[in-house]
């Protein structure tokens, strides 16, 4: 299943989960997986903005050859600027990424900007309920840093992914 059919596929998913999420519980944590969200007990000295902490990360991952802020027109999540969606997004272009044929988590990594942490939470909690359910769509690690959630591609090896939570600390 190419990457396209496996996004149009998560759209789907998405919006039956929506229907459901209210009566789901919270996932358990069974240790440290490739979903479990992570709080970072410390947060980077640069602004808390996703383009901040973006260009933060790329000047401490040499595996960052580029940084994308997303736009209307090329956010595939479709997000940015709606109502319960973030206010900013940036993808940070890894050489490790997978497929980076439309800027997005693929690419190696993304910097989300929430107006709250709890928001952050509810993002991070909402990926890893779908992934758990729809195993082929991949995996991810998330960070939450306030109100930014950086999500790394799990098909970054984990000494790249070291590389990235260094970063953030």
């Amino acid at each position: 299943m190419s990457v396209k059919q496996r996004r149009v596929l998560l759209g789907v998913v998405f919006l039956a989960a929506a229907g459901i999420a209210s009566g789901c519980s919270a996932p358990t944590d069974s240790g440290p997986t490739a979903l479990t969200p992570t709080n970072l007990s410390g947060t980077p000295a640069v602004s808390q903005t996703a383009l901040g902490l973006a260009e933060h990360i790329s000047s401490e991952v040499s595996s960052v050859t580029e940084v994308i802020p997303l736009t209307n027109d090329t956010d595939t999540n479709n997000l940015l600027g709606k109502p319960n969606g973030y206010s900013a997004a940036v993808v940070l272009v890894d050489v490790g990424g997978t497929d980076c044929a439309a800027p997005d988590v693929d690419c190696g990594a993304t910097v989300e900007e929430w107006p709250d942490a709890e928001s952050v939470q509810r993002r991070a909690d909402y990926i890893q309920s779908i992934a758990e359910d729809v195993t082929f769509l991949g995996s991810e690690y998330h960070y939450p840093v306030g109100n930014l959630l950086v999500r790394v591609s799990g098909d970054l090896n984990p000494s790249q992914v070291a590389l990235y939570e260094q970063a953030i600390r």
